[in-house]
């Protein structure tokens, strides 16, 4: 190989370097775009969680939302597979952020869209929670999948509504079970009685008798000190979705913004091609590419003010 050929396949390394690290940091942009712009209403929220089966939860408008919006930022098509109690599915067929990390085989690597699952759920939804990367595309599984793991209590506080309380508080207080009994208390109809109790039991707060379960006697316990205040409500981000789309779009890459800077004065630090060469390994153990070259620039001035002393 002459000097010439090795210079061009550094070069071309060089800039396919670069060019994941603009992708990868315009989704970065993307998803703080769309968090920041996608509150759910307390209601759309409920609608959500009060689904028992995936069908009854597909079929709510935030599902679909949620699709739609990891496809506007960037990261594929994330579709709901599997709902059991606490613990959710996301399944991406065809990542985009696979095809970044082509030249680290055999590992997962899409913590980006880990996080912006997380991310969704905790600032959006209100809801604490744990994401966790099951399988990859770029571990030769097929596909990617994420875990989705619910905080009991603050599901069940998104969840349960004035109705779903005051039938623990017969439980509890008086140790009512009887569904006609608790219709009359309550005035409203034993079918919805049936159905309330349903949820409480699938969400483990009730036994198969309808008696308060560990987590059941907890989580009342501990509502029972505080009044119930609903959220006032507001408009969900899909009711414009045009322009949530816009918003997203308009997002610029932390790289680009460099090619901005860089039209106007020189850069105030050097980058050494040789220390950008293993970043695509080093940036799985951080929150991404600008956070990584970040760092490498507050090394760089650091070095410079110790030759300088």
């Amino acid at each position: 190989m002459t000097t010439e050929e090795g210079a061009g396949i550094q070069a071309r390394g060089f800039a396919e370097i670069m060019n994941n690290f603009n992708k990868l940091t315009e989704i970065e942009s993307r998803i703080e775009a769309a968090i920041q712009n996608s509150k759910i209403p307390w209601v759309e929220t409920r609608k959500f969680l009060k689904g028992l089966d995936l069908n009854q939860v597909l079929n709510t408008p935030l599902a679909q939302f949620i699709q739609d919006l990891f496809k506007d930022i960037g990261l594929g098509s994330l579709r709901l597979t599997q709902k059991n109690n606490y613990e959710y599915l996301f399944r991406i067929d065809d990542c985009p952020i696979c095809s970044l990390f082509k030249d680290l085989p055999n590992k997962k690597v899409c913590r980006p869209t880990a996080d912006a699952i997380s991310r969704f759920f905790i600032e959006s939804m209100g809801l604490e929670s744990e994401v966790e990367e099951v399988k990859c595309c770029n571990s030769n599984d097929g596909y990617c999948e994420f875990k989705l793991d619910l905080q009991p209590f603050t599901l069940l506080e998104k969840t349960l509504d004035k109705t779903d309380l005051d039938i623990l508080a017969l439980i509890s207080q008086e140790g009512i079970t009887d569904i006609k009994i608790m219709a009359d208390r309550l005035h409203v109809d034993e079918d919805e009685i049936q159905t309330r109790l349903v949820l409480l039991q699938y969400y483990e707060t009730l036994d198969s008798n309808f008696k308060l379960t560990v987590v059941g006697k907890t989580f009342y316990d501990f509502r029972s000190g505080t009044a119930y205040v609903e959220e006032p409500y507001f408009e969900p981000p899909w009711k414009n979705m045009a322009e949530l789309t816009s918003t997203i779009a308009a997002t610029q890459s932390f790289a680009e913004a460099l090619v901005v800077v860089t039209e106007e004065e020189e850069l105030p630090w050097e980058i050494d091609e040789s220390e950008l060469i293993d970043i695509q390994e080093r940036t799985k153990d951080k929150m991404g590419f600008a956070e990584l070259l970040s760092s490498e620039m507050k090394k760089s001035e650091k070095d410079d003010e110790d030759e300088n002393t």
